[in-house]
């Protein structure tokens, strides 16, 4: 008979040293129609005078383009086209409330939207 060696030796996830030694910052490169945003929070206090607590707040709406991605790529008579991106960094942009992917971007809230889930660019009044 073998002779069974009682102790257990640590399964390799649990010899992971997972203690942060110092914060991560991620940065992201666009590709594709993919466009990075930066929300521009809602107001604080509603018309009627009502402060709204942070969590409450629905989710913004309205961010300002980071990144605007290389553009959408299609098919044209059998050949892939590049297009051009469809915004600009810079612009104020509208978007569906619960469309694209939070992220972190440079130690800030960000988000990827795909192109076609820019709803509009906000114009100068």
């Amino acid at each position: 008979m073998s002779s069974h060696n009682p102790e257990r030796l640590p399964s390799p996830i649990e010899s992971l040293d997972t203690t942060p030694s110092e914060e991560v910052v991620h940065v992201y490169e666009m590709f594709g129609d993919k466009v990075l945003v930066k929300p521009l929070p809602d107001a604080e206090v509603t018309s009627g005078g009502i402060i709204v607590p942070e969590g409450n707040r629905p989710r913004p709406t309205r961010a300002v383009v980071v990144d605007p991605g290389m553009g959408k790529s299609v098919v044209s008579g059998g050949k892939v086209v590049n297009l051009e991106p469809a915004f600009l960094a810079g612009q104020t942009v509208l978007y569906g409330r619960y469309a694209g992917t939070d992220v972190e971007h440079n130690g800030e809230a960000h988000v990827i939207l795909r192109e076609d889930e820019i709803m509009a660019i906000e114009l100068e009044g």
